[in-house]
Formats: C-alpha cells, structure tokens, sequence
C-alpha cells in the first residue's frame, strides 16, 4: 500500500484571534486525492489560528486511525504545531494542551510523523479551511436573516424599512453589502421571502 500523505491547514478570520477559527485537510495516495474534510472549530472568544491548526491536523489523524493507516505522513504550514507536536517545543497555551496530547497519540497509533512544508505546497487545504469559513459565515447570515423584516413597496424590496434589496442584481444597500459584496442577511431574508421560506 503506498504512502498515504496528508496535508492539513486551519485559519481564523477576519481577524485573529476572535475571529472563525475553520480548518481544512486533504489526504493523498499516489499522488491523488482520496478524502478531505473541513469544518469550523468556533468563532469569538478564545478562538485563534492556533486553535484552527491543531483542529485540522487532529481531525485529520483522527480520519487516518479510523481508517487503519500506517506509516502516515502529516504536512503542515504551521510551525508551532509540528514544533510541539515533536516535542521540540513546549506547549503554554492550557486550551492548546488537549490537541497536542491527542495529536502525539493520533501520530503514534499511525505510525506517523509531522513535518513543515511552506504555504505554497499547502493550496488544497489552505482551500478546504477558506471553505469552512465562507460556509460557517453563510449559516450565519441565515440565522441573523430569520430577524429582518421583509416588505415590497411599488415593486421594491425593503428590508428592515431602511435597506433595497435588488435580488436580480444579488444587491443590498446595507453597509455590511456595501463593505463585503457578498450577501448580508438582508438579501438572504428577501430570497427566502421571496421563496416563500421567510
């Protein structure tokens, strides 16, 4: 069976820490892509791109014991998590602690090992934790859009008695459209009105 190789990358955005800690990991064999996963680890509080790392190359290991792999290879563009992972360097973050414990066991029960590779060699799951993060902030918009108020004035739709939506043109006059240019909760909640969802 040939090596199997897995490339995992976590991020924390817009801003870090506080922001949404989203993770994301793709596993190769030969050279070709044989499973990946993604998912949010968090956001606010206590959240950080630390956090979002560790998240990613846990579940990663995680996925590769369930499978019975060996011999496993783990890539990453974080330092600080091949660092500690190794032991080379110790953990002081006490909410850090867990996943550095749980990611020595993951690579022993492998038979695997953790080695740093630049950014640019980590693109496929830099791509899976951007995902993450656009789906995490998209369900969201969806929770705060069951709160906006949704009205047609002479063929317009009004949001929150203030806001145009256009859903032709996929536009908001809200500053969080203006800011973004993607869609805010207003044009969300005027897409499901107009589905008859909202």
């Amino acid at each position: 069976m040939a090596q199997l190789v897995i490339y995992a990358d976590g991020l924390c955005e817009p801003f870090n820490p506080g922001g949404w800690a989203c993770w994301g990991w793709v596993a190769l064999e030969d050279g070709q892509e044989i499973a990946s996963g993604h998912g949010c680890a968090g956001h606010g509080r206590g959240v950080s791109n630390n956090l979002a790392e560790y998240k990613a190359a846990v579940e990663a290991m995680r996925w590769a014991v369930a499978q019975r792999r060996k011999g496993v290879l783990l890539r990453t563009d974080s330092q600080l998590v091949v660092r500690q992972a190794a032991g080379d360097w110790d953990c002081r973050a006490q909410h850090l602690l867990p996943f550095v414990e749980e990611l020595r066991y993951l690579l022993r029960q492998a038979q695997g090992r953790i080695e740093w590779v630049p950014r640019e060699r980590n693109q496929r799951a830099d791509a899976l934790s951007r995902e993450a993060y656009e789906e995490a902030v998209d369900r969201a918009r969806v929770a705060r859009a069951a709160d906006v108020q949704i009205e047609k004035k002479d063929g317009k739709i009004i949001a929150n008695g203030r806001y145009l939506v256009d859903l032709a043109q996929g536009t908001c006059t809200c500053p969080d459209f203006q800011h973004r240019h993607q869609p805010c909760k207003h044009l969300i909640a005027a897409r499901l009105h107009v589905e008859g969802r909202g």
